[in-house]
């Protein structure tokens, strides 16, 4: 993985989940838009906003997560994202939920 960009002040939380795919060769950070994000085979699967860390996980799980108060709706616009939620900092195990955004998004071969 690339070395890690300058982060805004909100992304220190995501910095174990940075840590955490340090060594996976199929992880890509960046940092766009003031956000870092982390990507597979090009595609975004978890990211920093001002209220925490976003991810990408299927629409149940992403409902489990909300159900259990680990985590918000990401609302954009008027639109309420089915697949995206956003994990606010200690509320949830944020090194996991980023591997299982990982994999779903990448595939079964990541």
């Amino acid at each position: 993985m690339p070395k890690t960009p300058k982060a805004p002040p909100y992304a220190a939380d995501f910095a174990p989940v940075i840590a955490a795919f340090a060594k996976d060769r199929a992880v890509a950070c960046t940092h766009k838009f003031a956000t870092v994000n982390l990507t597979v085979a090009g595609k975004v699967f978890a990211f920093t906003n001002k209220a925490g860390m976003v991810v990408k996980l299927p629409a149940p799980r992403i409902e489990a997560l909300i159900a259990v108060g680990h985590a918000t709706p990401l609302i954009m616009g008027k639109r309420t994202m089915k697949e995206w939620a956003v994990v606010p900092p200690g509320k949830g195990p944020w090194v996991a939920v980023a591997k299982e955004a990982k994999q779903f998004v990448g595939g079964a071969n990541t």
